[in-house]
């Protein structure tokens, strides 16, 4: 069954299954509505095929060939199709149940699929570098690999990383990760994350390092095209020295930040930085895990990712250094 609308004066005969997006400049695509993630709208235009568009340069949208679950600045939630008003840049959900919501275009913050099945709930990225050098007989492998399971209000993550260098003469220094977490998205754009972490670092003589942290805060620039996270709270962590011996359960107070940049200018190129300080409570010590990734998609999901590692321990366990860092160059596949 066909019906008209009309939209900035020009009348569109369209499908009552088709998705609709009409721009500023009076031209619309008709096809299917993927998501819009932070200003970036994907959409699968019927001739064009998958076309990536500005959240700015849309008037109005329509979305009814599934459910979609909407997020706005403030942290709501909201579950259903779309459609728009009279008025440019508005969004009204519908939702199965209930009154329509309507939301101006500048308060929303990101449009999902809202996907059924249980695997099509997980993104993620995997990435691997390596690098020799003859000169100095130096070789280095990366590994980096993390996951994200959504729910309306809960994110699960797991995620870890392997870093291998080999020296001519020298032991092999390694440093590795794993991560397990889990975060409740409340109210106003805060957040309560659960999070277990497993270390290892022999360049600062550290053999392995558990954490287990209790962390709160808030979303505090949660717009278009940057997010900023802040949090704070307490962690238990024991660890073991190259020897093996335990220094015993202390605690610490842990302060978390990590700042997005997404698709610099539509540039296809993205930018993280990612900072947990901890202050210790029960002894007189101070760490840092910094990382600062700088990543470009060279087509769909493939993605060139420069990276940037700082670790600092003011008190090292055995006779570690009191700083590791390094950079490296890898592919990676987002999914």
């Amino acid at each position: 069954m066909l019906f008209t609308i009309c939209l900035l004066g020009v009348s569109l005969n369209l499908s009552a299954q088709k998705d609709l997006v009409v721009l500023s400049n009076e031209l619309y695509l008709e096809g299917e509505f993927k998501h819009m993630k932070l200003a970036d709208i994907l959409f699968d235009e019927d001739v064009l095929g998958d076309v990536v568009i500005d959240f700015e340069d849309v008037f109005h949208t329509k979305a009814v060939m599934a459910l979609y679950q909407v997020q706005d600045v403030d942290g709501n939630v909201y579950l259903g199709t779309l459609d728009s008003t009279s008025v440019n840049r508005e969004l009204k959900i519908i939702p199965e149940s209930g009154e329509p919501v309507v939301i101006p275009f500048d308060k929303v913050y990101s449009i999902a699929k809202f996907e059924k099945s249980f695997w099509s709930r997980f993104d993620g990225s995997i990435s691997l570098g390596s690098s020799f050098t003859k000169s100095s007989d130096i070789a280095r492998v990366d590994f980096d690999a993390n996951t994200t399971y959504k729910t309306p209000k809960l994110e699960y993550g797991v995620g870890g990383y392997l870093n291998l260098t080999a020296e001519a003469d020298e032991e092999t220094t390694q440093r590795a990760g794993a991560r397990l977490q889990s975060s409740r998205i409340l109210k106003n754009r805060l957040r309560a994350t659960a999070r277990a972490e497993c270390q290892r670092n022999t360049e600062l003589g550290l053999n392995s390092r558990i954490n287990l942290a209790l962390l709160f805060g808030k979303d505090l620039n949660k717009q278009f095209h940057k997010d900023i996270l802040f949090q704070a709270g307490l962690n238990g962590k024991n660890e073991w020295d190259l020897m093996g011996t335990s220094s015993g359960f202390e605690l610490e107070l842990p302060i978390y930040m990590n700042y997005q940049l997404i698709e610099i200018n539509s540039s296809g190129f993205s930018f993280f930085v990612d900072n947990m300080f901890y202050i210790g409570l029960t002894e007189d010590r101070y760490r840092d895990n910094f990382s600062m990734n700088l990543s470009y998609e060279v087509i769909e999901d493939l993605i060139i990712l420069l990276s940037n590692y700082i670790d600092y321990d003011s008190a090292p366990p055995s006779e570690g250094s009191e700083v590791d860092w390094g950079y490296n160059l890898s592919i990676g596949y987002t999914f």
